[in-house]
C-alpha cells in the first residue's frame, strides 16, 4: 500500500467510465448473463457522496492485513476473486490486493502475476463488469456506505401558523392562516 493509512471498512466500490461519463456500482450479484461475472450497475452521472445509503448488494467490506486488502461481499460474507484474468467469482477465499489510493481515486492491484493486475471496467461482449487487467487503469472510488434503501425523508417536528387554534364544540372551523 502507498502509505500507512488504514482504509478497510464497508464501502459502495464505483468506478468511472470516461466514454459514457458514468459511473458503476460493483455489485455482488452472480448474474444470469453469466454467473462467473459481477455485473456493473450505472449509478448515474454524478459521483455518490461518503456515506450512500445503497442496498445490500452494493456493500463490501474492505479489510486489511499488514499492508494488502481483501474485498468481501457484506451480504454474502463470500469475498470476491478474479481468475483467468477477466472473470469474477465469488469465493469462500478471497485474492490478496495491494491497494493505491491517488487523492480520492483506488487502484486494486494484484501483483500474484508476472505482472501487476489492477481492477478495471470492461464491456467485453457487450457486458459491463469489473475484472483484472493489466496496462489501463479504470478510477475506482471507494465511497463510505451504509446497507439500506434509498434515503427517505424524516419527519422532524410540525408547525401551525393558523391564526385560530382553539375552537369550541359546534364552532365552525377556520381556516385563515393554514
Amino acid at each position: 500500500v502507498v502509505d500507512d493509512t488504514d482504509y478497510s471498512g464497508t464501502y459502495a466500490i464505483v468506478a468511472y467510465r470516461s466514454i459514457e461519463a458514468l459511473y458503476y456500482y460493483l455489485t455482488n450479484v452472480e448474474t444470469t448473463t453469466s454467473t462467473k461475472r459481477l455485473t456493473a450497475v450505472a449509478a448515474g452521472n454524478a459521483l455518490p457522496e461518503d456515506g450512500v445509503t445503497v442496498n445490500g448488494n452494493k456493500l463490501w467490506k474492505v479489510a486489511k492485513s499488514g499492508s494488502t486488502y481483501t474485498v468481501q461481499s457484506v451480504a454474502s460474507s463470500k469475498y470476491v476473486a478474479w481468475v483467468s484474468g477477466n472473470s469474477a467469482i465469488m469465493s469462500d477465499e478471497g485474492i490478496v490486493f495491494n491497494l493505491e489510493e491517488n487523492e480520492g481515486t483506488f487502484h486494486f492491484v494484484y501483483t500474484g502475476s508476472e505482472k501487476a493486475r489492477y481492477l478495471s471496467l470492461n464491456d467485453t461482449k457487450g457486458n459491463d463488469y469489473f475484472a483484472m487487467y493489466e496496462g489501463t487503469i479504470s478510477d475506482l472510488y471507494l465511497i463510505p456506505a451504509t446497507e439500506g434503501e434509498e434515503a427517505v425523508p424524516e419527519l422532524t417536528g410540525i408547525t401551525v401558523n393558523a391564526t385560530k387554534t382553539t375552537f369550541t364544540v359546534g364552532e365552525d372551523f377556520a381556516f385563515a392562516g393554514t
